[in-house]
This record gives structure tokens, sequence and C-alpha cells, in this order.
């Protein structure tokens, strides 16, 4: 008995086995750079886009049709941008490392397809019936599932703030589809989600990938 318990290959699976449960608690390199780069991009540029469409609403006579049409169009274009741009973080070592951070990767990279899905989805049925309400209901969705993915993240990773930011993407998505009828609340509801619940976690995301 004792000599089976001094076997080397026993010692050896058993701190294979305890590396692995510290990656699973902690993981190596939580976040890639990308994702920081990306999520935060993506706060920044649709945030400001809500808060000039807002401002349109404000302001008397509205803004300048220029301006609106580069509302519309510049910050996809910008953020398609950083999509290509973004990936070559992971590809120079910034990439991430450990189970749970492939695990969370993998279920963020998995709700923006489905995200994308969704923008056909809503945007064809929306054009077909014409319903600009229809439309206005996918960023509602996309408030939801960003709060379902966080959820899981902050329970395989154990961390509060991902529980904060959680709650508030799934309360700002419950207050936006209340608010779809009045267009400057909702649009105001979604402008501060997009900076402090996606802008702000990206750059926390962004240094996390650094430390490790």
């Amino acid at each position: 008995m004792t000599s089976q318990l001094r076997d080397p290959a026993n010692e050896d699976q058993a701190r294979a086995d305890l590396a692995f449960l510290r990656n699973v608690v902690s993981g190596e390199r939580p976040f890639g750079r990308s994702m920081g780069i990306v999520y935060g991009a993506a706060g920044l540029l649709y945030g400001t886009q809500c808060a000039v469409s807002l401002a349109h609403l404000w302001r008397p006579g509205g803004l300048s049709p220029w301006v609106n049409l580069a509302n519309a169009v510049l910050p996809t274009v910008l953020f398609v941008l950083v999509l290509v741009t973004a990936g070559r973080a992971d590809r120079h070592g910034g990439g991430v490392k450990g189970p749970v951070g492939r695990a969370i990767d993998a279920a963020f990279s998995g709700t923006g397809l489905a995200i994308l899905v969704l923008i056909v989805v809503f945007g064809v049925s929306a054009y077909r019936q014409d319903s600009m309400t229809m439309w206005l209901y996918h960023p509602v969705v996309v408030c939801v599932l960003q709060g379902a993915v966080w959820y899981g993240a902050a329970v395989l990773r154990r961390r509060c703030w991902m529980g904060g930011v959680a709650a508030g993407w799934l309360l700002s998505g419950l207050a936006a589809g209340l608010l779809v009828e009045n267009l400057e609340a909702y649009l105001l509801v979604l402008t501060v989600a997009l900076f402090a619940f996606m802008a702000v976690p990206g750059y926390v995301l962004l240094r996390l990938s650094r430390t490790g």
C-alpha cells in the first residue's frame, strides 16, 4: 500500500489534477486582448450613436442630415475595422488561457453570433411589417443576452463586479423594453447601458488580459 502511494506515476497524476483544478478556479489568462478591445469599442461607438440620436430628439429642429447620416453609418464602419484589426492582438500572445477563460470566451463569441442572426430576423420582420417598433425590440434582446452571458461569467469566475454588470444589462433590457414607445427614455437607457456595462467592462477586460 505504501509503495503504491509513493509511486511516482501516482504523484505526477495528483500534481496534474491539482494544477487542473487551480486553472478551473482561477484561469491563467481569463480574457483575450481582442475581447476587451472589441467589447469596449462596441460600447463607445454604439453608446455615442445612441447619445447623438438622443441629441437629435432633444435639439429643436434636430441635427443636420449629414450628422444623422454619419451617425447611422460611421459607428458600424469603425466597428468592422476594430473587428478586423483586434484579432491580431490574440495572435501575438494575447489569447485566452485556461479552461474557464476559453469557456467564457466561447460564450461571448456565441452570443455575438446570436446577435448577428437576430439583426437579420428583426430587420427583415420590421421591414415586412413596416414596424419600427419591432426593430426597437432588437436592442432589448441584446441587453438580455448580454446579461445572461455576464451572469455565466460571474458564476465561473466568481467575481462580484461581473454579477453587477449582468444585473445592469438585465435591468437595462427590462427598462428599455417597457419604454420602447417612449423613444427619448428608451435611447437614454441604452446610452447609459452601452457606456456603463459595455465600454467600461471592455476596458476592464483589456486590463485583465494584460495582467492575467
